[in-house]
């Protein structure tokens, strides 16, 4: 059985890093990113670098100056960070898994950026790649997941 969330209402949201991380890790414009290795082609090696803990902790040091917590009566604030291959299979990410993380991405900011939604979640149907309400996912004990 999985842990339960605290009953108190929240606000949450997602970061989604993939493939194709901006040139500035490259050109070492990016401090905060140290020593990166790179493949054959130049690309950083994002499996060998703890980009979420990176990140976190950029953003909660941003949180902490500007208050949030306080703001929002007291309540914390965790981030985590996940790589969805594993997540998905119990295995480290492949081919497959980059294909479809990039292909949701993609997905996620033509929807945001073009459609201009928000609160929705990307899925794969077949070839097609479609959204759904954030809030018709989400189970009436805010526990579980509808199908």
């Amino acid at each position: 059985q999985g842990r339960a969330r605290p009953h108190a209402a929240r606000m949450h949201g997602h970061i989604v890093v993939s493939e194709g991380l901006p040139l500035c890790i490259r050109e070492g414009t990016c401090p905060d990113f140290g020593r990166m290795n790179f493949d054959d082609r130049g690309r950083p090696k994002l499996a060998e670098f703890p980009l979420h803990t990176v990140l976190s902790d950029a953003v909660n040091a941003a949180l902490g100056e500007l208050r949030v917590a306080e703001r929002l009566g007291g309540n914390g604030i965790s981030l985590k960070g996940q790589q969805l291959g594993y997540t998905a299979r119990g295995a480290e990410p492949n081919s497959v898994d980059r294909e479809l993380a990039r292909e949701l991405a993609t997905a996620l900011v033509h929807q945001l950026v073009k459609e201009e939604l928000s609160g929705v979640v990307p899925f794969i149907d077949g070839e097609s790649i479609g959204h759904v309400a954030l809030e018709h996912l989400v189970g009436e004990d805010r526990n579980t997941i509808n199908p």
